[in-house]
């Protein structure tokens, strides 16, 4: 697995849809990391709330690809064409027009191969990473688990300070540090591990007298 650090939108930004550098560099991935502020930073002049940024996010994402079911049902239109395709892409622009993502239909794999190429932002597998300050903070509002929930996302959450901190330790340290913090794991583990199961994957691991 390759991980991507896309920038983020910028702020000062207006217009609708993501930015076009950001869409590109999304589209070559197979699924989403969205990483969210879960603690007040005094440099920024606003609070930290997940479930606004998390929809907020999910609305770019839902706004990008319905631009693009718009321009491709258009030209569909204009040829007079009535195709599986058409069929299709007009239940797609239903669930984008309503706010939801495309995560959220149980398309069949030959509707999944029909579109591939579109390359959909909100039907790509989505992690939700939760920055925070404490390693143990509250479990954040049931408000948010649900919707996370029905967008079909999933979320970790983690101290991105004390996970470097971590990352600096010799290996035997690093145990005991975790153990210090009633942690089974690192993030960074429990990151690539969801990103597998996201992505349905799993290693295979051989073994013969050649690799003994």
């Amino acid at each position: 697995i390759g991980f991507v650090d896309v920038a983020g939108p910028d702020p000062t930004a207006s217009g609708t849809g993501l930015e076009a550098r950001i869409v590109s560099q999304m589209r070559e991935s197979d699924a989403l990391a969205h990483v969210i502020r879960d603690f007040d930073n005094p440099v920024l002049n606003k609070a930290c709330d997940l479930l606004r940024d998390f929809q907020a996010f999910e609305s770019e994402l839902v706004l990008t690809d319905l631009l693009q079911v718009e321009t491709r049902l258009d030209r569909i239109k204009k040829e007079g064409k009535v195709t599986a395709e058409r069929g299709l892409l007009e239940q797609l622009y239903g669930q984008l027009e309503a706010g939801k993502s495309l995560r959220g239909l149980s398309l069949l794999e030959n509707e999944l191969q029909m579109v591939a190429g579109f390359r959909f932002l909100s039907l790509k597998p989505c992690i939700l990473v939760l920055n925070r300050t404490e390693v143990q903070a509250q479990p954040p509002e049931e408000s948010f688990v649900k919707q996370a929930a029905e967008h079909g996302v999933e979320w970790i959450s983690l101290c991105a300070t004390t996970e470097a901190e971590i990352a600096e330790l010799a290996p035997e340290e690093q145990k005991a540090f975790l153990v210090e913090f009633g942690l089974a794991d690192s993030a960074r583990s429990r990151f690539i591990a969801q990103a597998y199961a996201q992505l349905k994957l799993i290693s295979f691991l051989t073994a013969g007298p050649d690799e003994c």
